[in-house]
């Protein structure tokens, strides 16, 4: 899962880099966007299934790529809670007026705060064992996510995201799924307007 990690970063580094030189062979104009989201949702961890909070700053970098930095946040029974903060690359792979598919992948951190009189994930267990007795006990963990959604446009600057991530938590050697599906609410600023330039102008 270090490889997978490595590999995915590695990845969305070269989606970064790689978005400069596209927008300057681009053809037509296009505006160049910053995203503010927020979101609401679920999140699936281990057995349970608990309402998730989120908000999210995209960045376009060409009319396909943009980079993302989100935050999501669910509370578990008795007190537990987890924070999911990722950074990921998105990259619109089908479009039809309104509609927009993408995926997105990259990678962050997973921060879980337990109660120790609470069931335990079994991801925690052993960890959790290995510690002094406390109330509670917070880990924070690396994590990959990949995933994919579909961007509505509703007016000019409003659009509704509904979309699906499989966030993989890893520490020495073992992992951690936990499934978040969630809809967001995005505000689109334009920026300023980019016009490739045509060969033989100045």
């Amino acid at each position: 899962m270090r490889k997978s990690i490595v590999l995915t970063a590695m990845l969305t580094l070269a989606a970064v880099i790689g978005a400069q030189p596209a927008q300057a062979q681009g053809i037509s104009t296009w505006n160049r966007n910053w995203v503010i989201g927020a979101s609401a949702g679920a999140a699936s961890l281990s057995s349970d299934t608990q309402p998730t909070l989120g908000a999210a700053v995209n960045w376009g970098l060409t009319p396909r790529i943009g980079i993302e930095a989100s935050s999501t946040w669910m509370r578990r029974p008795a007190a537990d809670e987890a924070l999911s903060v990722a950074m990921t690359s998105q990259v619109a792979v089908w479009r039809r007026e309104s509609l927009t598919a993408f995926a997105r992948a990259g990678v962050g951190a997973f921060v879980m705060t337990l109660n120790t009189n609470d069931d335990i994930p079994e991801f925690y267990r052993t960890r959790m064992a290995a510690l002094p007795s406390r109330s509670t006990r917070a880990f924070t963990d690396p994590s990959v996510v990949i995933g994919a959604g579909v961007d509505v446009r509703m007016s000019r600057h409003v659009h509704l995201r509904p979309s699906a991530d499989v966030v993989t938590v890893v520490r020495d050697r073992r992992t951690m799924t936990v499934i978040m599906t969630a809809v967001q609410v995005a505000y689109h600023f334009e920026t300023h307007r980019i016009t490739p330039a045509r060969a033989g102008t100045r």
